[in-house]
């Protein structure tokens, strides 16, 4: 029996390193430039920025796009429109925790990356939350206390 040579045990391992992170970096090589703007104040520069490269979050990923997009406009003051976007990325994330187990099932074998971006435990809170601070600034008390709650 032939042994597998270390050039070739060392591409294999490079590859199978080098493949996820190149999956996400598109997303990721956004950041930089985000946090740049952010750093400044500049969240509208920010907000046009991430509209511009819309494409580079990849269909996958809309729900990150949607988060970003919300919460910069909160930041830049824009409460209505961040309202809008908590308000459809609350239903992409709710569409995305209902979709079918067995159609997420196949990732634990392939990769996790194939699935689209279901959101976290926190990005559930957060967006009520923040939802919460917009109603509340744009002088809805009522819808502030309805997502407080």
């Amino acid at each position: 029996m032939r042994f597998i040579s270390k050039r070739w045990l060392s591409l294999a391992l490079a590859l199978a390193l080098f493949i996820p992170v190149a999956a996400c970096a598109p997303q990721l090589a956004l950041y930089p430039q985000i946090d740049q703007m952010v750093s400044v104040g500049n969240y509208d520069s920010a907000v046009v920025f991430i509209e511009r490269t819309r494409g580079k979050y990849g269909s996958r990923d809309y729900l990150i796009y949607l988060m970003d997009l919300a919460i910069l406009n909160h930041y830049s003051g824009k409460y209505a429109e961040s309202t809008k976007l908590f308000t459809e990325a609350d239903r992409v994330f709710e569409d995305k925790y209902t979709e079918s187990i067995t159609k997420y099932g196949a990732t634990f074998l392939v990769n996790d990356l194939t699935a689209d971006y279901r959101g976290e435990d926190f990005e559930s809170v957060m967006i009520p939350m923040f939802s919460a601070l917009n109603y509340a600034r744009i002088g809805e008390p009522a819808e502030a206390l309805v997502e407080a709650r």
